[in-house]
């Protein structure tokens, strides 16, 4: 699970926004998408009614890496209330993460902080390994 900050307009540092995400991976595949978003496609599957409305967060995009295909593919709902989405492919670019020394503890971990040039924006991560070996 991550802790996503974005700026919906990256004109105003004013449009700040947070949320939760996931990264679901497999030998195949994986998926990016907010937590929120995965829960309603959890209840939209398995037909769950609830008496509350659930409203999923702003994010909509969804990202899929495949990697027998050495593809990766954006999804976006193009228009809010509907459920079309756009989609494009692209070939899976190979990001150069400098990873430093730098860390952050998050809750109770110690996460190491990694930066990348990409798409004219340097971005930050900071990352926990866990072995389970």
């Amino acid at each position: 699970m991550y802790h996503l900050t974005y700026y919906p307009d990256s004109n105003s540092r004013g449009s700040k926004q947070e949320t939760l995400a996931e990264l679901l991976i497999n030998k195949n595949e994986s998926w990016f998408r907010s937590l929120s978003t995965g829960v309603y496609d959890s209840l939209t599957y398995y037909k769950t009614s609830t008496k509350t409305k659930f409203i999923p967060d702003a994010i909509k995009y969804h990202i899929r890496k495949n990697f027998e295909k050495d593809a990766i593919s954006y999804y976006d709902q193009i228009r809010m209330g509907y459920l079309d989405l756009y989609c494009y492919e692209e070939p899976m670019k190979v990001l150069r993460w400098n990873v430093l020394d730098d860390t952050l503890t998050i809750g109770n971990l110690v996460c190491q902080k990694a930066t990348l040039n990409f798409g004219q924006r340097q971005w930050i991560a900071y990352f926990f390994f866990w072995d389970s070996h």
